[in-house]
């Protein structure tokens, strides 16, 4: 059984094969060691800087159909092409709504703040 690397090791070893853990595995916060350890910045970081800073934004129409209720999602380089899409699918009975990376970002905060306290509201019972 190999031994636990601490993080001066790892800082200090440069063929190690670890993968560095984006988050801490059991508070859910962010490795606030992650980018001095790998040398590239954490990719769930969205406080201090975007995930898609060196990608292009994509847009997602995401969409269920009135009757089944059939939730789906489509990808679109542009707005144009997602706002034509979300056109044909209203008049076709679905609600729809444009996300970009940023919505997609703040939606993933949200519900995850909401989760914690939920978390914490039954553990304080």
């Amino acid at each position: 059984m190999a031994k636990d690397r601490t993080m001066n090791e790892l800082r200090q070893t440069k063929d190690t094969v670890y993968k560095v853990p984006t988050h801490d595995p059991q508070t859910g916060e962010l490795n606030p060691n992650y980018e001095e350890v790998t040398g590239q910045n954490n990719p769930w970081d969205v406080y201090g800087r975007s995930i898609t800073e060196n990608t292009q934004t994509d847009y997602y129409v995401v969409h269920r159909e009135q009757v089944t209720l059939n939730l789906q999602i489509e990808e679109f380089e542009t707005k144009e092409e997602a706002d034509k899409q979300r056109h044909y699918l209203r008049q076709h009975y679905h609600d729809s709504i444009i996300l970009d990376q940023n919505d997609i970002n703040n939606l993933y905060l949200k519900v995850r703040s909401s989760n914690i306290k939920k978390i914490k509201d039954i553990n304080n019972k």
